[in-house]
């Protein structure tokens, strides 16, 4: 019986990059089958991020 695993990926987080080679590993050595679901960055989940925003903060 395979298993199925979500795995929320962001591009930006070190952690997840470094995750990567740790769940290749495990769908080769076990019945695991995993779900890479990106993580937008919060700009794009809220579309008024820049409009309540100070300039200052975003440089």
């Amino acid at each position: 019986m395979t298993l199925h695993a979500d795995l929320f990926f962001s591009f930006r987080s070190p952690y997840s990059y470094l995750s990567v080679g740790r769940y290749r590993a495990m769908t080769e050595e076990y019945d695991l089958e995993i779900a890479l679901r990106p993580v937008y960055p919060l700009a794009l989940r809220q579309p008024d991020f820049f409009e309540r925003n100070h300039p200052n903060w975003l440089g």
